[in-house]
């Protein structure tokens, strides 16, 4: 039977944030020759109707679900998300015995508290693309899940966790952006989001970023960033949220971004923000 996997997006904060993680990965998995379904539950108004439904009519492999989110980050409101996956996974636990993958920043950032916490077998800590086809492909028996990147599964009464490795960005194309229905997420959302770069080796108390995405700062090849951006806009999105975590920084790499968007005509197509420390901030940027 040919092996198939379901990636679950269980995020319906609003306003909704379309799951980027999972566009990027449904690259990987069709590079790879694997099948996939995405169940995508932010627009949903009974997602464990949905999720009950589409373990009726199939039977996958295995499934991934995206945590981005364990609260909403907001001091006065204090809405442990967490909850609201629970009730998902816990649907899909009846639902089926495939196993049940994790990943995400949300993930990440607390790995074992929330594999524990949502009953789920595996997790990914850091980047998927690479490390879910793997840890697939050892559940069929093909390589070994011990050489899977950021790995976490149980053993005995704790986890066992896998070193992070990651993935060489200037080696990989992301820009398909197929995956999901992103003029819905613009027209309901305002925006859609894109990465120039992963990861932050800054010390801000406040931010998981260098938790959830490393410490190392991993660059795409401009070009790629274009590409997808151009991709979004033959859609119908216009506005657009660099999902970096500094975009400035490198400074050279910003550059290297805004240049190649004007060279494609796309500063009077797009408008777009970005996070950005006010230093470094080089003149030279700034008009671009």
């Amino acid at each position: 039977m040919p092996m198939k996997v379901l990636l679950v997006n269980p995020n319906r904060m609003r306003p909704v944030v379309a799951p980027l993680a999972l566009e990027y990965i449904a690259q990987s998995l069709d590079e790879e020759g694997i099948g996939y379904d995405i169940l995508d539950l932010a627009f949903s108004e009974d997602p464990r109707a949905e999720v009950s439904r589409y373990f009726s009519l199939n039977s996958p492999t295995a499934v991934g679900v995206t945590v981005r989110n364990t609260d909403d980050c907001y001091y006065l409101s204090g809405d442990f998300v967490l909850d609201r996956v629970k009730e998902i996974t816990d649907e899909i636990r009846r639902s089926t015995d495939a196993p049940l993958i994790l990943g995400g920043v949300g993930f990440s950032a607390m790995p074992e508290a929330v594999l524990r916490y949502l009953d789920a077998d595996f997790g990914i800590v850091g980047e998927g693309e690479e490390a879910l086809p793997q840890l697939l492909k050892s559940l069929r028996g093909e390589g070994n899940a011990s050489e899977v990147s950021g790995l976490i599964r149980r053993a005995g009464d704790g986890f066992a966790r896998n070193p992070v490795r990651y993935i060489d960005l200037s080696e990989r194309t992301l820009s398909y952006r197929g995956a999901i229905d992103n003029l819905r997420y613009f027209r309901e959302g305002g925006m859609a989001g894109f990465e120039s770069k992963r990861g932050c080796d800054r010390n801000c108390i406040y931010c998981l970023d260098p938790v959830s995405k490393g410490r190392k700062v991993r660059l795409r090849p401009p070009e790629d960033v274009a590409d997808e951006v151009e991709r979004l806009l033959s859609m119908g999105v216009t506005h657009f949220h660099t999902c970096d975590s500094e975009f400035n920084m490198p400074e050279h790499h910003a550059l290297e971004v805004c240049e190649e968007f004007v060279r494609r005509g796309l500063g009077k197509k797009i408008r777009w923000y970005a996070y950005a420390p006010p230093v470094p901030s080089p003149t030279n940027l700034r008009p671009l």
